[in-house]
C-alpha cells in the first residue's frame, strides 16, 4: 500500500490500521514526492508498483495540489494497475435539509469543496475504477485533530450552531480504507461518516466535556452574515457503506459516554 499524505492526521491512523492488517507500507514524504509533478509521480509510483494507492495528500488552500495532484496520482495508479482510493469531503455539497446520497450532483459553494469536486472528476477520467471516499469532520481520541487541540488550548474560536455535519472517528475511517482496499468491486463515490448529524458547536461541546474542561470552555454562535456561502447542513447518507459492512461509531460510543 502506497499512501500520499501518510504523515497527516488520517495518514498516521491509516499506518496503524494497515500494520494491523498486514500491509506493507510505503508513505513518501511530500519533499520526496511532489504530487503536482506529473512525471515524478508517474516515475516513482510505477517504479514502486504498489497493489493499492491511497491518496490523502492535500493542501487546503492550494488548488493545484488538490486537483492536479489527485489526477497525477490516479494516473500513476492506473499505469501500474493498482487499486486507487481517493479521499474526498462532504463539502463538495452546498448543504440542504435532506441527506446527500452518492447519486447527488456536487454543488459546492466554497473553493475547497469546488476543488475537491473537480479532483473527483479528474480522478474518474484518470483511473478506470477509483474509489472516492467522502467523509466529514474527523476527530481522534489517542491523537487529536488540530481543531481538537484548539479546544484543549481554549483558543478564542466561535463554534457555529447552524453548521451541521456527520463527524467520524479517524480510526474508523482508517479501518474502512483498509477493508475497502481489497474490494476492487467497490468503486465510485462512497460516503463514510458518523451516524448522527451534529452541529459544530455541539461537537465542540462534546469534545470539551470529554476533555473535562468544564462549563464555558466553548464559545458558541451562529454563522455571521459576512460568511453567507459557508455550507450549512451537510449530512451524508451512509446506507451504501453500511451495506458493505462499513460503520463509524457515534460520538457517544467513540468518546465512551
Amino acid at each position: 500500500m502506497l499512501v500520499t499524505g501518510g504523515s497527516g492526521f488520517l495518514g498516521r491512523h491509516l499506518a496503524e490500521a494497515s500494520e494491523a492488517g498486514g500491509w506493507e507500507w510505503i508513505a513518501p514524504p511530500s519533499q520526496g514526492l511532489d504530487v503536482r509533478d506529473r512525471q515524478q509521480v508517474l516515475h516513482h509510483i510505477v517504479d514502486w508498483r504498489p497493489s493499492v494507492v491511497v491518496h490523502l495528500a492535500y493542501r487546503k488552500h492550494d488548488a493545484s495540489t488538490i486537483v492536479e495532484g489527485s489526477a497525477n496520482v490516479a494516473a500513476a495508479a492506473a499505469a501500474c494497475r493498482a487499486r486507487f482510493v481517493h479521499l474526498s469531503t462532504d463539502v463538495v455539497f452546498a448543504g440542504r435539509e435532506a441527506a446527500y446520497t452518492e447519486a447527488d450532483r456536487t454543488d459546492a459553494v466554497v473553493d475547497y469543496g469546488r476543488w475537491k469536486a473537480e479532483a473527483e472528476r479528474r480522478v474518474v477520467d484518470a483511473h478506470p475504477a477509483p474509489l472516492m471516499i467522502r467523509t466529514s469532520l474527523l476527530y481522534g481520541t489517542s491523537r487529536l485533530a488540530s481543531w481538537q487541540v484548539a479546544i484543549r488550548e481554549r483558543e478564542a474560536i466561535t463554534w457555529f450552531d447552524d453548521e451541521v455535519r456527520c463527524p467520524a472517528h479517524v480510526a474508523d475511517v482508517a479501518r474502512a480504507i483498509c477493508a475497502l482496499a481489497i474490494r476492487p468491486d467497490v468503486a465510485g463515490p462512497l460516503h463514510i461518516a458518523g451516524p448522527e448529524p451534529v452541529s459544530r458547536a455541539g461537537l465542540a461541546q462534546a469534545m470539551a466535556g470529554w476533555m473535562h474542561l468544564g462549563d464555558g470552555a466553548v464559545r458558541v454562535g451562529s454563522t455571521p452574515p459576512t460568511a453567507p456561502d459557508r455550507p450549512g447542513r451537510v449530512v451524508l447518507d451512509t446506507a451504501r457503506a453500511a451495506a458493505l459492512g462499513i460503520r463509524c461509531r457515534s460520538l457517544a460510543e467513540a468518546l465512551g459516554r
